[in-house]
């Protein structure tokens, strides 16, 4: 749908469609075909419902990080609560950890 029949079906104007349509590949709603070319196929979203990790994952992750932070080192004794996140934070869909 282009931005004229946007405007025509809800009334108001899209604003700087490319941009959205990079957010939708970001969230894992479009793959990417070329520069500037997304396409939606339903049997390929990357898009996944994601458990949060269990007490005992969260503990052998900072067990392994030293209890401290993966980018400034620093920990609770710094007076830093610590997050356990994916590699790719699950906030944005994406199932690597």
């Amino acid at each position: 749908m282009g931005t004229a029949e946007y405007q025509k079906r809800t009334g108001s104007v899209f604003r700087d469609p490319d941009r959205q349509i990079r957010c939708l590949h970001q969230k894992g709603v479009l793959i990417k075909v070329s520069k500037g070319i997304y396409k939606y196929d339903p049997d390929f979203i990357e898009i996944k419902k994601l458990e949060d990790f269990t007490t005992e994952q969260k503990i052998e992750i900072l067990e392994g990080d030293g209890f401290r932070c993966v980018v400034c080192g620093r920990g609770l004794q710094d007076g830093i609560e610590l997050q356990v996140d994916r590699i790719k934070p699950k906030r944005i869909g994406v199932a690597n950890q």
